[in-house]
């Protein structure tokens, strides 16, 4: 298969994963607001997630916690959104071109964003756990890795735009 193909396939995926995690930003948003209105909907929000003992102990902690998710959620969509503009607007005639450039940098100040609040919602998770003893998974920060990653391709980018600028003026 050859490169154009593969990366139209990308594309598509980038814009399948955004769609999804949006569906899943909305069902948890909705089974809140429903929450709100009847606590025993609190057990199950959404795909099983069970937040009862939060909401026992304060609306205000389980409140926190669907407002993590939520931000958490919303910062990977738009990771994966960007990831797909990023797959729309390479030019096969020019790779290195500042638009690339500049979504490749959004994508990196975003997975730093990203990074930043997942240790702040694994902190409140961890003082639930040491205070109230309620445990719940801690979020990944895996991705710490994938910052490095796309900060390293960011300065490959940036030089392969100083080359291509300096054979332009030689010719």
């Amino acid at each position: 298969m050859e490169i154009e193909k593969k990366i139209k396939v990308l594309h598509i995926i980038a814009w399948v994963l955004c769609v999804g995690i949006i569906i899943k930003l909305g069902g948890i948003a909705i089974s809140y607001f429903a929450s709100i209105a009847n606590p025993e909907a609190s057990k199950n929000l959404y795909n099983g997630l069970n937040l009862s003992a939060a909401y026992q102990l304060s609306f205000n902690h389980y409140s926190f916690m669907i407002l993590g998710k939520i931000v958490l959620l919303a910062i990977q969509a738009y990771i994966i959104f960007l990831v797909a503009r990023f797959l729309k607007k390479i030019n096969y005639s020019q790779p290195f071109n500042s638009n690339l450039l500049m979504v490749l940098n959004k994508i990196n100040t975003s997975i730093i964003n990203l990074w930043f609040a997942t240790i702040l919602f694994n902190i409140h998770l961890i003082y639930l756990k040491k205070v109230y003893n309620i445990t719940y998974p801690l979020a990944s920060i895996d991705f710490i890795l994938l910052t490095v990653i796309i900060f390293i391709l960011s300065s490959i980018f940036k030089r392969g735009i100083e080359i291509q600028q300096e054979n332009e003026l030689t010719i």
